[in-house]
């Protein structure tokens, strides 16, 4: 059974073209994606959220948000109104 899910987790990580590089425990394992992010997860965790690299995603929303602050000289913070019921604007500024 463990060797399945070895196995399993190689194969997960090869598709998201990462890779699997070993356990920490028993059900945790240490990830890498293509880039290089490192972090810790059960492969299970993993499989059913449909997770990968949290980092990577937040690269192009963060690199727009200091475009938007060098050229207009104005913070843009992450918000999370209630009326977004969950979801978030990537930056926003109030005075503009």
């Amino acid at each position: 059974m463990q060797d399945e899910i070895d196995t399993k987790a190689l194969a997960y990580a090869q598709r998201r073209e990462g890779r699997c590089l070993g356990k920490v425990s028993p059900n945790t394992y240490l990830w890498s994606c293509k880039k290089g992010h490192q972090w810790e997860a059960p492969y299970k965790k993993m499989k059913q959220n449909y997770r990968w690299c949290n980092i990577c995603p937040n690269v192009p929303e963060r690199t727009c948000r200091y475009i938007f602050e060098d050229l207009l000289h104005k913070k843009f913070p992450l918000r999370k109104p209630k009326f977004l019921e969950g979801l978030h604007l990537d930056g926003y500024n109030e005075e503009l």
